[in-house]
């Protein structure tokens, strides 16, 4: 099953029922469920099978997204990313409104999983080259020079 479509179809053949489906998340987590009937749709939400329960296998690096509201973030940094989205094979540039010193910036694609890390020179934040990122979403994380984590949202289309 793909990882970025938010709709999968499951052919039966001839079956009516499928005995069991597992979901593996990104986060590790599995949901299982059982006697499914054939020409129905479900919605499956992680957790939705265990209570809202969701173990998280340790296997796993999770980002933690501490600040996502876009206005919060360039209101406490001055930071953002221009132009969002970025095109496919395009250029962006993380802006810094306050010159605040930077270190590195990493990107993380929306399953937590490292893209790139480049190092901040002379301070000064960086260019997003796209060439080696698919379409979808990505997360930049920020590290100031005093060690202060900040984290960006930003999506690459065709």
């Amino acid at each position: 099953m793909g990882q970025n479509s938010s709709t999968e179809i499951i052919g039966l053949g001839n079956n009516q029922v499928i005995d069991s489906l597992t979901v593996l998340w990104p986060t590790g987590h599995q949901d299982k469920l059982y006697g499914l009937t054939s020409d129905k749709r479900y919605v499956i939400e992680e957790g939705s099978t265990t209570n809202n329960v969701i173990t998280i296998d340790n296997d796993v690096n999770l980002l933690i997204l501490e600040n996502t509201k876009e206005e919060d973030k360039r209101a406490e940094s001055g930071l953002s990313i221009s132009p969002n989205p970025i095109v496919t094979n395009g250029k962006a540039e993380i802006l810094n409104k306050y010159k605040s010193c930077l270190k590195s910036v990493t990107i993380y694609s929306i399953q937590g999983i490292e893209v790139h890390t480049t190092k901040c020179v002379d301070g000064q934040p960086t260019f997003i080259n796209t060439g080696e990122l698919h379409t979808g979403s990505y997360v930049a994380s920020i590290i100031h020079c005093d060690n202060k984590k900040e984290t960006l949202r930003f999506s690459v289309i065709k």
